[in-house]
């Protein structure tokens, strides 16, 4: 009776076994054992291997087609070892994610449940069951890369970007910022439908996109406004980084291209050399340059304002748009010369257009008076960088170029209006125009004279510098002249 009692316990052990297997078999899941060799070996495999990895049972036993290593991602390589070393030494149940290469060459993300095992010679081993998880985790990496990124311009977003900006101050400088701003999108959300928009925001996306390597961060942080952080660059480089984004928008400027589809926008940038300066210092001169960029740029909303305001100029005084322009580059290279950021530089072309806009306060009769103004006139006329003051800070636009304004008939000597600033009282940037614009005065022809040559012209400063000019300019302009032409 004994005998037979265990001859039937045997039975019943290999009838649930076989059922177990048969059970196994039928689960959307790979079970396995493998040896603890240096190459891994499969001592078993159930019929799940083959719509997971593509391979039969036959061919992953024993490794007679192809290993463990070989199905394995090569990157996952090192990580498994350690996690199963940690689980084999402390008899521990691991689970852990990794991808694998099918026969086909696909790759499929897998979870694992193993746990450490014996197998039928007593050589450790493991065991577990490997669970497809592919269709998840491409859930989970869409989920993630919609919550760090602009659906439109493919950058990313907000959040992403003030998120990072904590780790910022920890970062290697230099670091330079650049931020872009599309022109018009108002404009051509209203005149052509918001699809024409989102279709200019999709292709400044992929503009900005391809200047986005070595540790390049690029974010939409507005629904027209795009930044740039890149690490470890000085002006130089995000200089030329904005050259080259100027080049491609210049593809845009192809008169044959519709006007819904021509791609403009205005770029700044900043540099901060130090813990000190930090980034946001870069950010604000980049913000302030691309603002002055901006309203210069005749293709920008933000400039109508100033359109408008020059024309009026240009009406009622002897004023030109050519004299403006000219004497926006003259101030400029002195302004180079003094190694002014570029910020600055736009600051300074701005103000060069606006410096004279109080004169659309005067009566015409005084501005366009052929003959010697009277004392009374001329204490008029000298109230217009008081009134092209008031004119800057009624617009938010131009208030920071309003003390400026104010400045513009100043003398380094202190005999200048309407406050008798004297030397460095008086803003660098008026100091700068001082000279620029004496010097395009001279050299231009004018309804009541004629205009004189450059060397006149240049003798004229020298003779003036230390009274009506800051000598330090006037050497450095005076210098850049006997060596090129203006």
């Amino acid at each position: 009776m004994k005998d037979k009692k265990s001859s039937c316990s045997s039975d019943n052990l290999q009838e649930n076994t076989g059922w177990l297997l048969h059970l196994f078999d039928q689960l959307p899941v790979m079970l396995f054992r493998c040896r603890c060799d240096p190459n891994p070996t499969i001592t078993y495999v159930s019929k799940g291997c083959r719509p997971l990895t593509g391979y039969s049972q036959e061919m992953l036993i024993n490794n007679r087609d192809v290993s463990v290593r070989e199905i394995i991602a090569p990157e996952y390589h090192e990580t498994l070892y350690k996690c199963l070393e940690r689980g084999r030494t402390g008899r521990k149940v691991l689970h852990c994610e990794f991808e694998i290469v099918t026969k086909t060459g696909t790759r499929k993300y897998i979870f694992a449940l193993v746990k450490p095992a014996v197998d039928e010679k007593g050589a450790h081993a493991f065991e577990g069951f490997l669970h497809d998880i592919t269709e998840r985790k491409q859930i989970e990496q869409e989920n993630e890369y919609l919550g760090t990124h602009d659906f439109l311009s493919g950058l990313y977003n907000r959040r992403y970007f003030s998120a990072s900006l904590a780790h910022l101050e920890q970062g290697k400088y230099p670091i330079s910022c650049l931020i872009a701003n599309i022109n018009g999108l108002k404009l051509i959300n209203k005149a052509y439908g918001y699809a024409a928009g989102d279709n200019l925001i999709k292709e400044a996306g992929q503009l900005l996109g391809k200047f986005i390597e070595n540790g390049t961060v690029g974010a939409c942080i507005g629904g027209d406004a795009f930044i740039l952080i890149v690490p470890l660059a000085n002006r130089g480089k995000i200089a030329d980084i904005a050259a080259g984004i100027s080049g491609e928008l210049a593809k845009y400027e192809d008169p044959t291209i519709p006007a819904e589809k021509r791609l403009s926008m205005a770029i700044g940038y900043g540099t901060a050399y130090s813990v000190e300066e930090n980034f946001f210092t870069a950010y604000e001169d980049a913000e302030k340059m691309m603002r002055y960029v901006k309203l210069l740029d005749k293709n920008s909303d933000s400039s109508g304002i100033l359109k408008s305001l020059l024309a009026t100029l240009f009406e009622k005084s002897e004023e030109t748009e050519g004299h403006c322009e000219r004497l926006a580059n003259l101030s400029s290279i002195i302004a180079s010369r003094l190694g002014l950021p570029e910020y600055e530089m736009y600051k300074l072309r701005l103000y060069a257009m606006l410096h004279d806009i109080g004169k659309i306060g005067i009566d015409d009769r005084i501005l366009k008076k052929n003959g010697s103004l009277t004392e009374d006139e001329r204490n008029i006329m000298k109230t217009h960088p008081e009134i092209g003051y008031r004119i800057a800070m009624s617009w938010s636009n131009f208030e920071e170029l309003a003390p400026y304004i104010l400045s513009h008939h100043e003398r380094w000597d202190g005999n200048g209006y309407p406050r008798g600033l004297r030397g460095k009282e008086i803003p660098l940037l008026a100091r700068i125009l001082a000279v620029a614009d004496a010097y395009d005065a001279m050299t231009s022809a004018r309804v009541y004279r004629k205009p004189i040559g450059k060397q006149e012209a240049m003798e004229e400063i020298r003779k003036n510098s230390s009274t009506q000019f800051d000598p330090a300019i006037v050497n450095i302009f005076l210098e850049y002249l006997e060596k090129n032409e203006p």
